[in-house]
């Protein structure tokens, strides 16, 4: 029987988890407890467009985030302020994007929300949708639920097969491998879902405004110890338009994007994309900050085969038909 001890690392790596959100969850209410004080007065829409933010990680990779820029004016007792945010929210992206955009066109007249005490700080909306209450609460079930689930799954199945095995022993090993290559297999399927997704995706034109290979440090563990490697990606920026807006993207191919130590392997995607080329941008029609210049998944056929690997190694390691 499997001892305890993964049972009690997953519920509290979970309950570490579930916490965080927790607590940026309650930071965010108490902040709109406090908005709840504030004054309202009427406001003008000055601009609402996209906004294309390249952000880095801490690894240094970088990529391209396209959120709504809506700024606004608004007067209390006769000075005239500037606003730029709408919600308490760190980050408006994805679908919500165009729908913010919709919800504030230029030169409507708005509802701002802002603090007596330091009229600068100001709010389209204070707040929060139902729908986010609910989606915290999922998401904190969601990870409880697999904290325990995932190492009961795994007890089970260690006691299923250490009958049958030759080395009772080795059923922990076996059982470990076998879920990581289901893992891996899941992670593949859910990028072929975004091809098969992509299927009603509509098409505009766009250009390539930058078209290098992008250079960055990655920590690694090898032997125990923790180094640095240079690892390199293709980074092609394109421009496109949508209903008038424009999108800045980076995105390639759908699912996850090649990062390999050899920068000359990524020189036949350059020539493909130079700089200043016109394209073809495949974008969700329902959330154009999801667009690609290619149809296709990359790193499928990756996680295909380190699945098979995974799953052969845990067939040998058993011992049966040896």
């Amino acid at each position: 029987m499997m001892d305890a001890g993964l049972m009690q690392f997953c519920l509290l790596a979970g309950l570490m988890f579930a916490g965080v959100i927790v607590l940026a969850y309650v930071s965010k209410l108490r902040e709109m407890r406090r908005a709840r004080k504030w004054v309202k007065t009427a406001g003008r829409i000055t601009k609402s467009q996209v906004r294309a933010i390249k952000r880095t990680d801490s690894d240094g990779a970088s990529n391209f985030e396209n959120e709504p820029l809506v700024a606004y004016e608004y007067t209390v007792n006769g000075k005239e302020y500037r606003g730029t945010r709408i919600n308490f929210a760190e980050r408006i992206g994805g679908a919500d994007v165009g729908a913010t955009l919709a919800r504030y066109p230029v030169n409507q007249v708005v509802t701002v929300f802002y603090n007596p005490n330091n009229p600068k700080q100001a709010v389209l909306e204070r707040d929060f949708p139902r729908i986010v209450h609910a989606a915290v609460a999922i998401v904190i079930a969601v990870i409880l639920g697999a904290a325990i689930l995932i190492p009961l799954a795994i007890n089970i199945t260690i006691l299923g097969i250490t009958p049958v095995l030759p080395d009772p022993g080795i059923a922990a090993f076996v059982t470990l491998l076998g879920f990581m290559g289901l893992g891996v297999l899941l992670l593949a399927f859910a990028v072929q879902r975004q091809v098969w997704a992509a299927k009603n995706w509509r098409v505009a034109s766009g250009k390539i405004l930058a078209s290098d290979v992008e250079e960055y440090q990655q920590w690694d563990i090898e032997h125990g110890r923790s180094r640095r490697r240079t690892m390199f990606r293709p980074s092609v920026v394109y421009k496109f338009e949508v209903n008038g807006q424009a999108y800045i993207n980076d995105e390639i191919t759908l699912g996850a994007q090649m990062s390999i130590s050899i920068p000359g392997m990524f020189q036949s995607t350059l020539n493909k994309y130079p700089e200043g080329k016109t394209v073809q941008v495949y974008y969700n029609p329902d959330n154009p900050t999801e667009s690609v210049l290619e149809l296709r998944a990359g790193g499928v056929w990756f996680f295909l085969i380190v699945a098979l690997i995974l799953f052969a190694s845990a067939f040998w390691a058993s011992g049966i038909g040896r």
